[in-house]
C-alpha cells in the first residue's frame, strides 16, 4: 500500500521473477484508458513481462476517470513511483541506477508523465522509459 497526495491509500501489486536481474521496473496498467479495469485483469501480460525480462515490477493500482478526473491517476502514479523509489530494498534490493517507467496505451501517458513530473519534481532519477504504443494526444482519436 502506499498514500497519494489526498491522503488516499492505493494499493499496488509487487511482481517479482524466479530468476531475476538487478533492475527495477516500474509498470504501468495499459489498456485502461485511465477509466476501466484492475491490476487482477491484467496479471497475466505483466507475469509474462516479467518471466521474460527477468525484472521486478510495481504495478500501482491508480484511481479512474470519471469519478477520480486528471489529475488524479498521474498523481497518484507519481505517488507509488516515489513509494517503489523509496522502498527498493524492501522490494527486492533493486539497483536505483536501473529504474524505470514502462507503459503502453493510456500506461505510455503515464509513463511519459511520470518521467516529466518526476523531473521536474526533482523526484526519483530515471534510468529510462519505455513507452509502449503511448497515447500522447488525441491526433489519434476518430471524431466521427
Amino acid at each position: 500500500e502506499f498514500t497519494a497526495s489526498d491522503g488516499s491509500v492505493l494499493r499496488g501489486r509487487l511482481f517479482t521473477p524466479v530468476a531475476r536481474s538487478s533492475q527495477a521496473f516500474w509498470r504501468l496498467h495499459a489498456w485502461r484508458g485511465m477509466i476501466l479495469g484492475t491490476i487482477e485483469q491484467y496479471t497475466p501480460i505483466i507475469a509474462g513481462y516479467v518471466a521474460d525480462s527477468g525484472v521486478p515490477l510495481f504495478a500501482p493500482d491508480y484511481r479512474l476517470a470519471p469519478e477520480h478526473p486528471h489529475p488524479t491517476p498521474i498523481e497518484d502514479c507519481y505517488a507509488g513511483l516515489v513509494w517503489a523509489w523509496e522502498h527498493l530494498d524492501d522490494l527486492g534490493g533493486a539497483d536505483s541506477d536501473r529504474f524505470f517507467v514502462i507503459g503502453d496505451s493510456a500506461g505510455g501517458n503515464l509513463a511519459a508523465a511520470l518521467a516529466q513530473l518526476s523531473r521536474d519534481r526533482g523526484g526519483p532519477t530515471l534510468a529510462r522509459q519505455v513507452l509502449i504504443y503511448p497515447m500522447l494526444d488525441d491526433r489519434t482519436v476518430e471524431t466521427d
